[in-house]
């Protein structure tokens, strides 16, 4: 049985999307673009709280991506 994706794309993908691991600072910068709101998201979080304490949380946020998408290409290779 094909995947669904395999009626679209003839040819082997597997391994053709390359990812850049992110940056503290890129994730700052994506950051501050957010437009100012006070309203909460589906999560409960302010974008103002996102934004005033995002110098704090960037380290650690872009390790996780980071490792995440570690974890996906080690799993691909295997």
């Amino acid at each position: 049985m094909l995947a669904i994706y395999e009626a679209y794309l003839k040819g082997n993908y597997t391994n053709s999307l390359f990812f850049i691991p992110t940056t503290p600072r890129e994730i700052e910068s994506i950051t501050a673009l957010f437009k100012n709101k006070k309203s909460f998201s589906f999560d409960g979080i302010s974008t103002n709280l996102i934004k005033a304490s995002i110098s704090e949380i960037s380290v650690p946020l872009s390790e996780i991506i980071n490792l995440i998408h570690f974890k996906q290409v080690s799993y691909q290779k295997n």
